[in-house]
């Protein structure tokens, strides 16, 4: 019986991190095309976040088992124009996402 897998990045788009983020993409589509290769029924979604003053903002890309689709979401930068994070507010992420 075909396992099914719903698999979710949550990637930091803060202004400190983008440095890093062009390391980081490589792996992750590594992960996703690895896994749709699997006998198992997976599907695929990220959620992008950063804070932007006292607020967050995010961009949430719904369930896919398309690559080419994970690789345009990876490849796209745009997270609401600019990056005015002056602090980070990562600490916080267990409280946006559990609300």
């Amino acid at each position: 019986m075909p396992t099914s897998i719903d698999l979710v990045f949550c990637i930091d788009f803060t202004s400190s991190t983008m440095s890093n983020f062009n390391q980081i993409r490589p792996n992750v589509l590594s992960v996703c095309v690895t896994a749709s290769a699997s006998q198992g029924d997976v599907c695929i979604g990220i959620i992008k976040f950063r804070s932007c003053h006292d607020t967050w903002k995010t961009k949430v890309y719904g369930f896919t088992q398309n690559i080419h689709t994970i690789q345009q979401v990876l490849s796209d930068y745009d997270l609401g124009r600019g990056s005015p994070d002056g602090y980070e507010a990562a600490g916080e992420t267990n409280t946006f996402f559990n609300d």
